[in-house]
């Protein structure tokens, strides 16, 4: 099937979007596209695309995920998103996303493992669970990383409360709730937090 460069869009910082057979399917510089003699209403050929995707997008993706991993640690299925918000194909993407498991750049076990330890003392194991399946760990991966964490939750509920709360009136009932509804919020237990409030108070009920 022949390919037709159907619309050039510019785009952000000098890029243009380059529509195949009405398609997008990727951006490239204005000079990148003069060089090439990339023109609108013009046929394509399969040896320019995979100059393309090869020489210039392959390599430029590999840096943008190198540069998204250089402040923080991300897992594949976020990088995955952020690269095709990009604009980059969905071929390259995937190439890119395969190279860096591949070399180490990206390691979901250390990803979750980190994001438990800088998590574990400020919420609950719920929400850190929840929170890592939007990331894209799994249900069970991330019911044994958190069940090697040794601090117990009744302890970061202490903590957090003499942080917080230490000075709250507990005879309130409206503040009495509003510390209920703070910690199981932030994913730890209903039942843990009604234990630990009955003991600051013990005339408390909730029932």
């Amino acid at each position: 099937m022949e390919k037709y460069i159907t619309k050039l869009v510019p785009w952000e910082r000098k890029k243009v979007k380059i529509y195949i057979n009405d398609s997008f399917l990727f951006f490239l510089y204005s000079n990148e596209i003069k060089k090439l003699n990339i023109q609108q209403n013009k046929e394509i050929s399969d040896e320019v695309l995979d100059r393309v995707y090869e020489d210039i997008l392959l390599p430029r993706c590999r840096n943008k995920l190198l540069s998204l991993l250089e402040y923080k640690d991300r897992t594949g299925q976020e990088l995955r998103e952020r690269l095709l918000m990009e604009g980059y194909p969905e071929e390259i993407v995937e190439r890119v996303i395969i190279w860096a498991e591949e070399n180490h750049f990206i390691d979901i076990n250390r990803f979750a493992r980190n994001y438990i330890k800088n998590n574990a003392g400020k919420k609950g194991k719920k929400l850190i669970q929840i929170e890592l399946s939007k990331y894209g760990v799994e249900k069970e991966l991330a019911k044994e990383l958190l069940a090697e964490v040794e601090v117990r939750e009744d302890e970061r509920i202490k903590v957090i409360y003499e942080k917080r709360f230490k000075n709250v009136d507990l005879k309130e009932e409206k503040q009495k709730m509003r510390i209920l509804r703070y910690f199981v919020r932030n994913g730890f237990s209903y039942e843990d937090v009604h234990k630990f409030l009955s003991e600051k108070c013990n005339d408390l009920n909730f029932d």
